[in-house]
């Protein structure tokens, strides 16, 4: 129990847990503490701010703000405003690349515009048929995917800035997200559905009917389960990935919009544009557990605790056949950690929670190890942990597809 409580201090205070909802009528930005669900800022930005996004290093945070055509730039350590970003017309939705290195934004114009972060700039623009909302990357920075209100997703080659597939989903389009090892896509559309697309293909996999119309939606750590807002039912839904099946339905503000995840995945923040609040939820129950105030009609929400960090694990899913049997493992292999001076031990975790160990690599041991007997073509997230001295100073987490 010390040993957990030593490493969620730990993760806590490199990874201070603050959420930012964008208030999109009273032209602001609130920010609270995740863990307490007091609100401890509220920060001007302009006229209708819509998305937040905030960096994998919490340098800053980017907000969409529609009317004046501009990204505000929120600086982190302070809490202010420390710069605004001309975009164009109208910006609606702003995700980042997972190195940082990138924000692409939408907006209703059907263009999508490419900020280097380093020097906040444009450096180019993206022409799409489509009025754009949300927008999915793929984590290996690859692929592109803005969808419209036209019932439209497209895939962008990020490489060439190209578009080169669009893919039909019916209804409205509102937001996206991809699975941590990015094969899927799952997308709101407000036509009752949550669409698959198969990433490889750029095509639909499956269409996962809901009892309301899907609004905001985002993908827990683990990508075991999609949450995805019903904003005429005042409601969320939850998915299972291995099913493409609903769980569950529950209650929570009126017009629920945009979705976020604490840092241990435990807790969900759903953003209810109807009521100024935000709902936060007990995963293990899908109860809300708190109500946190936020400005006039919050649309956007994120919080610190997204990007967990993957410094250099690398990890396959394999198979191993013996006559009649065939064992199903992952392999996972990584470089040592940049951490204090001493003798290292590694500690290997199922969950974000730090209590399902089933590993430890001693000091000196081969930085590897094989997790056998699992389910095919299923994904597995570890958390790993350097110790020295028995005190953890640095993690990371990775996701891996076991084999076929």
């Amino acid at each position: 129990m010390r040993f957990l409580l030593v490493l969620l201090l730990f993760i806590t205070s490199l990874y201070a847990e603050l959420g930012y909802v964008a208030n999109t009528l009273s032209n602001d930005v609130t920010v609270f503490d995740a863990t307490t669900h007091a609100v401890v800022a509220t920060i001007p930005v302009g006229n209708q701010p819509v998305i937040p996004a905030i960096m994998p290093d919490r340098s800053k945070i980017y907000v969409t703000v529609a009317t004046d055509g501009n990204l505000a730039v929120i600086e982190e350590a302070t809490l202010t405003l420390v710069g605004t970003i001309p975009v164009g017309a109208t910006p609606i939705y702003v995700a980042i690349t997972s190195d940082g290195a990138r924000a692409y934004v939408t907006h209703s114009t059907g263009i999508v515009s490419v900020i280097d972060t380093a020097t906040d700039t444009v450096i180019a623009t993206i022409p799409t048929p489509g009025a754009l909302e949300g927008l999915a990357i793929t984590p290996n920075g690859l692929r592109v995917y803005p969808n419209d209100n036209g019932g439209n997703v497209f895939a962008i080659d990020t490489q060439t800035n190209a578009v080169i597939a669009t893919i039909p989903v019916g209804g409205s389009a509102i937001e996206s997200a991809t699975t941590p090892d990015g094969s899927r896509i799952y997308v709101a559309n407000q036509g009752g559905n949550v669409d698959v697309i198969d990433v490889a293909t750029n095509t639909i996999a499956t269409s996962i009917p809901t009892a309301g119309d899907p609004f905001g939606l985002n993908i827990t750590h683990d990508g075991s389960r999609v949450y995805t807002s019903l904003r005429s039912a005042g409601a969320v839904a939850v998915i299972s990935t291995a099913s493409n099946t609903v769980l569950t339905t529950f209650p929570v503000g009126n017009n629920p919009e945009d979705i976020a995840f604490n840092l241990t995945g435990t807790q969900a923040f759903v953003v209810n544009s109807g009521d100024n609040t935000v709902s936060v939820i007990d995963i293990a129950t899908n109860a809300t557990i708190a109500t946190i105030p936020a400005g006039t009609f919050p649309q956007g929400i994120a919080v610190s605790a997204l990007s967990l960090p993957t410094l250099n694990a690398r990890g396959k899913g394999k198979k191993a056949t013996f006559l009649t049997e065939t064992d199903i493992f992952n392999e996972i292999k990584w470089n040592p950690f940049n951490v204090v001076s001493g003798p290292t031990t590694y500690k290997i975790y199922r969950d974000a929670s730090f209590t399902n160990l089933i590993d430890t690599i001693p000091p000196g041991a081969s930085l590897r190890f094989e997790d056998h007997n699992l389910k095919r073509k299923t994904n597995y997230t570890y958390f790993i942990v350097a110790e020295v001295n028995g005190t953890p100073v640095n993690f990371e987490h990775i996701t891996v597809r076991s084999s076929s």
